[in-house]
């Protein structure tokens, strides 16, 4: 606990805070770490960086089954990011709370993957190809084609580069035995 007010920086505030809450095993007490660690993220400046570090204790509401207050972050978070001009910060951002929420409800994660596919597949700001959006949504289709086949197609449709859709393709036959989470660990791994 000390260790977390030595903290000066939000990012590191609301990642510890999250932490804390994840191994808290008094409900009320592990609300209010929880409550704490949004604060935190929401000093942590930028849209990017405030809705990055709130993956950490989004992550942790997913995994304690709190569907209804999870929902409301997520959308709260995503009305942050949309404020992001970038679309590749966007994307870097969402790609954490995809993550995040993949232990979650599908209707949240549907939510989230629809604006994250929006981000990977917006033009840069100069109005060439969004190389690196396409490059994450291409890491993310093995996962969805375990939950939805279907969806997994419609996703590999909208990456232009033939190289990406042929790791993404790939990437469903190599990882197949993999679980979700072995897939998609990020953000904190094994909380």
């Amino acid at each position: 606990m000390k260790a977390r007010r030595n903290l000066s920086d939000a990012w590191s505030q609301c990642q510890a805070l999250a932490v804390e809450a994840h191994h808290c095993a008094d409900a009320s007490q592990k609300k209010r770490l929880i409550q704490k660690a949004f604060a935190a993220g929401l000093d942590a400046g930028e849209p990017n960086r405030v809705v990055s570090a709130s993956a950490w204790p989004i992550k942790v509401l997913a995994a304690s089954a709190d569907d209804a207050r999870l929902e409301a972050e997520a959308q709260r978070l995503l009305g942050i990011i949309a404020t992001e001009p970038s679309p590749v910060r966007r994307a870097d951002a969402l790609n954490l709370i995809l993550g995040a929420v993949l232990a979650g409800p599908r209707p949240t994660f549907r939510r989230v993957l629809g604006s994250f596919r929006q981000a990977c597949s917006t033009p840069l700001l100069n109005g060439k190809r969004n190389k690196r959006g396409e490059s994450l949504l291409a890491r993310w289709v093995p996962a969805i084609h375990k939950m939805d086949p279907e969806l997994a197609r419609e996703v590999l449709a909208s990456i232009h580069g033939p190289v990406l859709r042929q790791r993404a393709i790939t990437g469903i036959q190599e990882y197949e035995t993999l679980s979700l989470e072995e897939l998609c660990g990020w953000p904190c791994h094994g909380l």
